[in-house]
């Protein structure tokens, strides 16, 4: 269904490797393009065709997952991901082949229209799931470009959180994830917490949000140095 495998070539290896003599790292090796490995995705177990190698130098889970202990040379090379949608994954494998992700939020400033806001709402909201599934797979790049482009919106306009994405950053993430801190010290210091806020969501989101909250709010009160996600601070949030 979504063989991902067929539209490679070796272009794509060599604008990878100037791209990391452009960012100062080493390039990388050579990918070997033909080996494919099948990644059953979601409850439908829908396959996705991939370059083996090329998924595992993004992802150390696939790296695992494809190693010979875990996948022989012989027989069926299918690896199952139960646990993400295959739309998620459909961005992940266009960061893995293009390595760059578009997550349809600005990054230059924009009228706040109320469509505008809705549709910054559904970007965001895709941006929380390619966070949680970069999560699982263990590829902190990714992490670190979504709360990069993140931070960059926020600098240039407004992000509105619903009771929605603070359930799916909460739910699925652990006490020291880069987004919920990004989470806790964005609603902690734009003014976004508003008691009509807060009162509207006290029956959809657990006690502990609302106290690690009013502490966050409390510590950039009694601070003189800025709380708010930025440019210049976004390695605070960078699981490193």
């Amino acid at each position: 269904m979504a063989d991902s495998a067929s539209s490679a070539d070796e272009s794509l290896g060599k604008r990878k490797r100037e791209q990391g003599e452009q960012d100062g790292r080493s390039p990388k090796r050579q990918t070997n393009y033909s080996d494919v490995v099948t990644i059953l995705v979601g409850r439908d177990e829908v396959p996705f065709v991939v370059h083996k190698e090329l998924l595992c130098q993004c992802s150390p889970f696939f790296a695992a997952a494809c190693s010979r202990e875990w996948l022989p040379d012989s027989g069926n090379k299918t690896v199952p991901m139960p646990s993400i949608k295959p739309k998620v994954f459909t961005q992940y494998i266009d960061r893995v082949y293009k390595n760059t992700i578009d997550l349809g939020l600005p990054q230059a400033p924009s009228k706040a229209t109320e469509r505008v806001c809705d549709e910054h709402g559904h970007a965001f909201l895709r941006a929380i799931r390619l966070y949680l599934a970069a999560d699982i797979l263990l590829d902190e790049a990714l992490k670190m470009d979504i709360i990069n482009q993140l931070i960059r919106f926020v600098d240039h306009g407004t992000l509105s959180f619903h009771a929605k994405h603070v359930q799916k950053i909460w739910n699925n993430t652990t006490e020291n994830a880069g987004l919920r801190r990004y989470l806790l010290d964005y609603l902690a210091t734009s003014g976004k917490a508003t008691s009509e806020w807060l009162r509207g969501t006290k029956d959809k989101l657990p006690l502990d949000f609302y106290v690690e909250l009013a502490i966050r709010q409390a510590e950039a009160y009694d601070t003189t140095t800025s709380l708010r996600p930025s440019w210049n601070n976004r390695c605070n949030y960078h699981d490193h």
